[in-house]
């Protein structure tokens, strides 16, 4: 069994979509994934994640607290927060840029 962040076994070519078949539930069971590593424990984990709310409630402002607290390994909301992981805020309809 390997880890989801492991290459896969077989190479693709350029321009070869992937297998569109994904996995099933009784496959994501049975796979051996590493613990969850966090940003801010027990409340965001490190990876991709979605903050959604009504507008002007604080997200933005949040999400930029939990970027300097991770850059210093200080506290957020009570808990320790995990030094040295990046958090990447990317608002609303941001796109990379392409040159």
């Amino acid at each position: 069994m390997r880890y989801l962040d492991e290459p896969p076994d077989d190479v693709r070519l350029p321009g070869e979509r992937p297998d569109p078949r994904g996995i099933d539930a009784a496959e994501l069971v049975k796979l051996d994934l590493p613990p969850l590593r966090w940003i801010v424990p027990d409340i965001l984990p490190e990876g991709t994640t979605v903050i959604a709310s009504p507008p002007k409630i604080g997200k933005s402002c949040l999400i930029y607290q939990v970027v300097v607290e991770t850059a210093l390994g200080g506290e957020l909301l009570g808990r320790r927060v995990t030094p040295g992981i990046r958090a990447v805020p990317r608002p609303r309809g941001w796109r990379p840029s392409r040159t």
